[in-house]
């Protein structure tokens, strides 16, 4: 919660009140409180042994906006940063993490919501979520499915892809092996 400056966290949710503390509570002994109810400031106490940190306050929008533009867009980290940073002064950029803090920051939420699905235990639990059984023209990509079984067979490609391997003399593969998740084999014959 931020309110005139200051920055407050939860410290209890009662039924007709909630109590916050500002962040510096602990490591100042900073006595500043603010009670609330229904989203509405009720009463606060001012007693701060701090000034307001205004460019903290600042960074951290920052930080959100970088997080949501990392989570909902496809564009390059560096991009990102260039527009949720423009404009902003010296002392908001020093309350900011370090360039390459912010971009690994960026891939681990791209990671981290593109990924959210948990890794299956056994090929009899392993359910494929319907977005990665169609290509990005939702073209069918999950060929053929033997169904859950321990001697599961998924086979990918595109109708495309089988009618020019129909058409093709000769077939050369390549496969990546080591990336092949651990309840599978990848099989080229």
């Amino acid at each position: 919660m931020v309110h005139d400056g200051y920055r407050y966290i939860m410290h209890r949710k009662g039924d007709a009140k909630n109590v916050w503390y500002c962040v510096k509570q602990r490591e100042e002994k900073c006595c500043g409180r603010l009670y609330t109810a229904n989203n509405e400031v009720l009463q606060v106490n001012d007693n701060h042994n701090h000034a307001p940190d205004i460019a903290k306050i600042h960074a951290l929008e920052i930080k959100s906006k970088i997080k949501v533009a990392a989570q909902t867009t496809s564009e390059h980290p560096q991009v990102i940063l260039a527009s949720c940073t423009e404009g902003i002064g010296g002392s908001v950029s020093a309350q900011l993490p370090l360039i390459r803090t912010l971009k690994r920051t960026i891939r681990r939420d791209r990671v981290r919501v593109n990924n959210s699905h948990p890794i299956p235990t056994s090929l009899l639990t392993l359910h494929i979520p319907h977005k990665y059984t169609r290509t990005a023209t939702d073209e069918n990509f999950l060929l053929f499915d033997s169904g859950p079984s321990t001697d599961r067979i998924l086979i990918f490609g595109t109708s495309g892809s089988i009618r020019h391997m129909e058409s093709s003399p000769q077939w050369f593969a390549d496969g990546t092996f080591k990336v092949a998740p651990q309840l599978f084999d990848q099989v080229i014959k």
